[in-house]
């Protein structure tokens, strides 16, 4: 999607994903390219994270789902689906690699969006709706 570069982070030792939008500057050196075997990128899922295990989810959503989807999240175009001939129904199936994004999104468009397959994905929902209304007041 462009938003994201891999880089070798020598501190940590680690191959790690770095926001384009938070790069504050660039030196570029004239030195030549060091711990190339450690460089390696990894699989990035729709919603911009890495990882070795991925989740699969499934929804159902309405075309205002769909569009705030595209806009935050444009790779995630190639794993929608319309539903009906007027695009008022898609679907979106793809594996993600942290839960954190989809709920997110998925707590913030609830009444736009099916959840159709995703038993982790549920359990992270009801998680998180726990969560927020143990730390709303009475």
């Amino acid at each position: 999607g462009s938003r994201s570069i891999w880089a070798y982070d020598i501190e940590a030792k680690a191959n790690k994903q770095f926001r384009v939008s938070r790069i504050a500057a660039v030196d570029v050196l004239q030195d030549g390219w060091s711990y190339e075997s450690s460089h390696k990128a990894e699989e990035t899922d729709i919603f911009n994270w890495s990882g070795k295990k991925s989740i699969h989810i499934e929804w159902e959503m309405s075309r205002v789902a769909r569009n705030i989807l595209l806009d935050d999240y444009p790779m995630a175009e190639k794993h929608l689906s319309r539903l009906d001939p007027e695009g008022n129904s898609w679907s979106l199936v793809t594996d993600v690699f942290d839960l954190a994004a989809p709920v997110r999104f998925y707590i913030g468009l609830a009444d736009h969006i099916t959840i159709l397959a995703g038993d982790d994905f549920r359990r992270a929902v009801k998680d998180c709706v726990r969560k927020l209304s143990d730390g709303v007041g009475e």
